[in-house]
């Protein structure tokens, strides 16, 4: 009998991307996936109006159905523009402290969530370099109200939301087989369309995460498309292969908008590295994973590997788990690595 996981959904700002998986000897397989282009933004961070429309859910269910997707369980993540996120020092556990009440507090208060309803988690984390008897701590929150917007229209279309995740803890459960050594930390980056995610994993846990608002690819397809007066799609296909045959100069100003915008990023990212690197000297940066659509973005993993001393990939989905022969077609996904650690949400391995 084979047994199935939940269906993991990732709703982006472009596209929803679902898998589902099948616990097989010595790990996982890849038993369906789909992915939903959308017309339009999902999440508006100008208005703050953000969310999928029932019509949306219902074109995405009828899609599972085609695609071999079995039950109605699924798992959604919490859009990282929408999730609270503090690190803090809290008594130690030996003392018997309310550890999870105080943090609940805490991030209520740091992120001006007191007086609203939210749900919140946290965990464990490496002690900082200075000794201290503190417990650290990673909180994270979403306010009840953000969460029955992306929950309420799955429920509503027959859907049975099983849990709400974080991105960061999908990235830790399916890029775990392509994460660095013991010991060391590797840090992942979701590259998205309205914003990247970074996050920081280590000792086969999340030890840190950072929305970068302002690092998202959706400004370069605007730019491009604006320019050359086309459709998205060739805006796309121009970015991701500017090296096919064309205009020199169109070419020459397309690799320059991506150096612009891989030099942004990178700036981005050391911030945070240095960050990591005096808070966790024993965990050592040694890898860097890129991963979601706009990692396609031509030369930017060459550009980023010449620029940090870091190893630099870009995982496919046949390295985060089996793709059997039927579904040979998504072996070189750069797309389901959230929606892969979605499915795993509750079966084993980290949180």
């Amino acid at each position: 009998m084979i047994r199935l996981t939940p269906i993991g959904i990732d709703v982006g700002s472009r596209a929803i991307k679902a898998a589902q998986l099948a616990r097989v000897s010595g790990g996982w397989r890849l038993h369906a996936e789909a992915v939903l282009p959308l017309p339009a933004v999902t999440f508006d961070g100008a208005t703050n109006h953000w969310g999928v429309s029932d019509a949306t859910v219902a074109r995405l269910l009828e899609v599972l159905d085609r695609r071999g997707f079995s039950g109605n369980k699924v798992v959604l993540s919490v859009p990282p523009s929408k999730l609270e996120s503090d690190l803090l020092e809290l008594p130690p556990r030996a003392s018997g402290a309310p550890i999870e009440e105080i943090a609940r507090g805490e991030i209520a208060r740091a992120s001006s969530l007191a007086g609203a309803a939210f749900e919140m988690a946290c965990w464990d984390l490496p002690a900082p370099e200075r000794s201290t008897d503190a417990t650290a701590v990673l909180a994270v929150a979403v306010r009840h109200a953000d969460a029955e917007t992306l929950i309420d229209p799955f429920e509503r279309g027959g859907a049975n939301v099983v849990a709400l995740d974080t991105a960061s803890w999908a990235l830790c459960r399916s890029m775990r087989p392509c994460a660095g050594l013991a010991g060391t930390a590797t840090a992942v980056v979701d590259v998205g369309f309205a914003g990247s995610t970074l996050v920081l994993l280590g000792d086969g846990r999340v030890f840190y995460q950072r929305h970068l608002r302002e690092a998202g690819v959706g400004a370069l397809h605007r730019t491009v498309a604006e320019r050359f007066e086309g459709p998205e799609d060739a805006a796309r296909l121009l970015l991701t292969d500017p090296s096919a045959p064309g205009d020199p100069a169109r070419l020459a100003w397309i690799r320059k908008l991506i150096s612009g915008y891989v030099e942004h990023l990178i700036d981005e990212l050391q911030v945070s590295f240095a960050f990591a690197a005096h808070r966790y000297p024993a965990f050592p940066l040694k890898k860097l994973l890129l991963t979601g659509g706009g990692a396609a973005l031509a030369g930017a993993a060459d550009s980023i590997r010449s620029r940090l001393p870091v190893e630099v990939a870009v995982p496919r989905a046949a390295e985060q788990v089996d793709v059997p022969q039927e579904l040979c077609g998504c072996a070189d996904s750069i797309v389901h690595a959230t929606a892969i650690g979605l499915a795993m949400h509750g079966r084993g391995g980290a949180k």
